[in-house]
């Protein structure tokens, strides 16, 4: 029997690995055939030992180059028009938009979009040139989110209800899920540690995350005299425009208000 094939498509291997990889091994043991979009860094070999089967596609970050972006859309429609799966789940905002759109010119039977985050487009600014921007993703939301038998997945309610509210997807087709889940192996629960507390942000290093927020929490803490330790874990991001510079970051470690522990892959076992 012909087995049916599901299809992934997402930026970066990497972000597919931890985000992505548990469904992708649960459906290929419940008998898909599952393939992968995605831009490729080191991880290649590794999800093709798994049994993946993955299509090396680059999704730019900016997406100021037009040229480069019709190539990205153009190899979607041939890469999906290839492996003409049965269902595709698109995750982030470029394989939303694109994946939505292309999936739909070919007719793919079913979509699961996950949108975990609008993007900084979606927070509040006046310059006329992010509201031009929000209109167009807006309109490309719309086009991407227009299959008749599609489920939009949000990780928080603001977001799902800011996009409905935008027109950008009919309530109908929305679904609210807890997140992306984790591994209760890697992370059990423990009882509370002993001593000073630690107090730790994991994430990209970017405004619109909280960062200057953790930072600012930081020193009120520190300024009432109350012992705590706090641990900025994680990088800048510089294809965002929303980026912490190296230099902030150097400046918060220099004053010892927070300790900057840099991108780390251990987090389970730094939890």
């Amino acid at each position: 029997m012909t087995k049916k094939k599901l299809l992934f498509i997402v930026n970066v291997d990497w972000f597919f690995i931890s985000h992505r990889l548990p469904i992708a091994l649960e459906a290929m043991e419940s008998g898909y055939e599952v393939h992968l979009i995605c831009a490729i860094t080191d991880q290649g070999e590794y999800l093709e030992g798994l049994g993946l089967i993955v299509h090396p596609l680059s999704f730019s970050r900016s997406g100021r180059n037009i040229f480069q972006e019709l190539s990205c859309i153009t190899g979607l429609y041939k890469q999906i028009k290839y492996i003409q799966p049965e269902l595709v789940h698109l995750v982030s905002i470029k394989p939303v938009i694109y994946g939505g759109i292309v999936a739909r010119v070919t007719k793919v039977p079913g979509i699961v979009s996950a949108i975990s985050g609008l993007g900084f487009l979606f927070v509040p600014r006046k310059s006329l040139r992010a509201k031009l921007l929000r209109e167009i993703v807006l309109f490309l939301y719309r086009r991407a989110m227009s299959h008749p038998n599609q489920r939009v997945i949000f990780q928080n309610p603001t977001d799902m209800n800011a996009l409905v509210a935008a027109g950008g997807v009919q309530k109908n087709k929305t679904r609210m899920i807890r997140g992306s889940g984790v591994d209760l192996e890697d992370f059990p629960v423990l009882p509370e540690r002993e001593g000073i507390p630690i107090v730790i942000m994991a994430s990209r290093l970017l405004k619109d995350k909280g960062v200057y927020e953790f930072i600012e929490a930081a020193k009120i803490v520190n300024s009432k005299g109350i012992k705590a330790r706090f641990q900025l874990v994680g990088e800048p991001d510089f294809g965002n425009p929303e980026s912490v510079t190296t230099e902030q970051v150097q400046i918060w470690q220099n004053e010892g208000i927070v300790e900057c522990l840099n991108f780390r892959q251990d987090i389970a076992k730094l939890f």
